[in-house]
């Protein structure tokens, strides 16, 4: 069967990375002929370059650029890619039996780089099977009115699932429509020889995390020593780590998280991988991803690894972790999420 994927496949960073690469692979290993809509707006990429070199001045501009083509180099490799499509209005669907929109925040309207984008909620798409999984609307509210293209856009799915439970309350709220509740892409797929774990240490306290206030960096800086431990930097580089890595691939990042024993993170991804590979973690919650890391904390019991005010990062890190139970919970969100988009895609044929 011939699957569509419209998400945010150009993003410059290894989760957003990751997780369209799941959802390719999954389907793909599932028997599908499955590639990712390789949509390209011009003003997409401009912001990105503008938002790239804002952060330094003169020829060390031209260094922000970098990470930007080597993405594109990854997703070159790695992405089975459809055709340019300039204007999804005017490209011929058709050529799919199912358009799978997901995940990321695809159904934020609200996105700095993209905003309101009709065909990523099905508008001008006729004729393949149109089903989403796991796309999220970022920290837009239930009580939030939508626009009508968003509104009318997911009445016209065949089938409805987010990844988080704002989002569960936003499409019920504003369309009446339950969705079902799956995970993100890179909880459902293995990565089974793609990890690249060659230069990474099982020593390591991993640091993935946007930005990190000078409290926190002291505490980690404390229970890294008094555990033996380096402390590594991953993606966005903290100068005040032992080591930090910034231009490593998505799957080296993987790597890291596979060894590591501990990982501080404010990030969504930081918490998934740091799950999926069994390090005990202390999550502080960042600046707008409230609503998806909340969402997987409830849905796998992690609440407890969540950094609050008055609690130090030792605190966390040394609070029991119920690791069998969380795995359980892991096991069966996989096994229903996997369910949900091979019967989705399935049904298809029916149509």
């Amino acid at each position: 069967m011939r699957i569509g994927i419209v998400t945010f496949h150009r993003v410059v960073n290894a989760g957003g990375f990751l997780q369209a690469y799941a959802l390719q692979q999954f389907l793909r290993n599932a028997g599908h002929d499955a590639m990712i809509a390789n949509h390209i707006d011009r003003g997409v990429l401009k912001q990105e370059m503008k938002s790239a070199i804002h952060r330094a001045k003169g020829f060390k501009r031209f260094a922000e650029l970098l990470p930007i083509w080597r993405y594109r180099q990854l997703q070159q490799k790695h992405f089975h890619l459809s055709p340019p499509i300039k204007d999804p209005a005017s490209y011929d669907w058709s050529y799919f039996d199912v358009v799978v929109f997901g995940s990321d925040e695809l159904w934020n309207y609200e996105n700095f780089f993209y905003g309101l984008k009709p065909f990523f909620f099905g508008h001008g798409i006729e004729g393949p099977r149109k089903v989403s999984y796991a796309p999220s609307f970022g920290e837009i509210k239930p009580t939030d009115k939508l626009p009508e293209q968003v509104v009318s856009g997911i009445k016209s799915l065949d089938a409805v699932a987010v990844r988080d439970h704002n989002s569960v309350e936003v499409v019920k709220t504003q369309t009446g429509i339950t969705p079902e509740l799956v995970l993100d892409p890179t909880l459902i797929y293995d990565f089974e020889g793609d990890v690249v774990a060659d230069n990474a240490r099982d020593d390591a306290l991993i640091v993935y995390a946007t930005s990190v206030s000078e409290p926190h960096r002291e505490q980690l800086r404390a229970f890294a020593k008094d555990k033996g431990l380096r402390l590594v930097s991953l993606g966005t580089r903290q100068w005040w780590c032992d080591e930090g890595y910034d231009k490593i691939s998505p799957f080296e990042v993987l790597g890291w998280f596979s060894k590591a024993p501990y990982v501080f993170t404010n990030t969504f991804h930081g918490t998934i991988f740091a799950t999926k590979f069994g390090a005990t973690s202390c999550i502080n919650i960042g600046h707008g991803k409230a609503n998806k890391i909340l969402s997987l904390s409830r849905t796998l019991g992690l609440e407890n690894r969540i950094l609050k005010p008055g609690e130090s990062c030792a605190d966390i890190f040394e609070r029991p972790v119920a690791s069998q139970a969380i795995q359980e919970r892991l096991a069966d969100s996989i096994a229903a999420s996997r369910n949900y988009l091979l019967t989705q895609c399935a049904a298809a044929r029916e149509k």
